[in-house]
């Protein structure tokens, strides 16, 4: 069992950023999540993260994720690399736990294929995207209504972002196209012996 207090008194939200390849100079930087430019927009503390643009949140394992593209053992691997603990460590009060075999692959439809993992996983990064975008959008009509942005700047960046939305669309019902036939490829291969 992996002690995850241990990685948090270890690894910091800034850690994490810096082995992407990010180096903010405080706390506030532009989303590395979905690429924004707006300076101030993601903020983080030692072990939580959040964008006020796109509404990406969470802690340490959530970030490695999203930058990674990792799933949670993945993520959970990495951390445990960065705070120089073992992954495989184990509870040394519960003493030594029977290995516990997994399940063939094609009893287990979810984890049989890593090419549906991965084909949702951008299905959801890009539904994470499109939604950072429409906010984006939103933000500025609501600048220009109030008046904080002059309108000759404002049908520039709309086109801009309504053309990126429209483009992202596409890429949305691919993916979920993609998904749909990875999920009934496994399917098949656990139905047939």
């Amino acid at each position: 069992m992996i002690d995850f207090n241990q990685i948090l008194a270890r690894v910091t939200i800034l850690d994490i950023l810096e082995d992407a390849g990010y180096h903010p100079p405080k706390n506030r930087m532009p989303c590395p999540l979905h690429k924004g430019s707006n300076k101030t927009s993601f903020s983080f503390t030692d072990s939580t993260f959040i964008c006020h643009a796109c509404s990406a949140k969470g802690g340490l394992l959530d970030l490695a994720q999203y930058l990674h593209h990792y799933r949670k053992q993945d993520a959970m691997r990495h951390l445990c690399t960065m705070a120089g603990i073992s992954y495989e460590e184990k509870d040394t009060d519960s003493g030594p736990r029977p290995r516990v075999r997994p399940l063939p692959h094609h009893l287990n439809p979810l984890l049989a294929d890593d090419e549906y993992r991965e084909a949702k996983n951008r299905l959801e990064w890009l539904k994470l995207y499109h939604e950072g975008l429409f906010r984006k959008l939103r933000i500025i009509r609501c600048n220009v209504k109030q008046g904080n942005i002059p309108l000759e700047q404002f049908y520039p960046r709309e086109e801009v972002l309504l053309y990126q939305l429209e483009e992202l669309d596409g890429e949305v019902t691919y993916a979920t196209y993609e998904v749909n036939r990875l999920k009934r490829k496994v399917y098949e291969n656990v139905e047939s012996p």
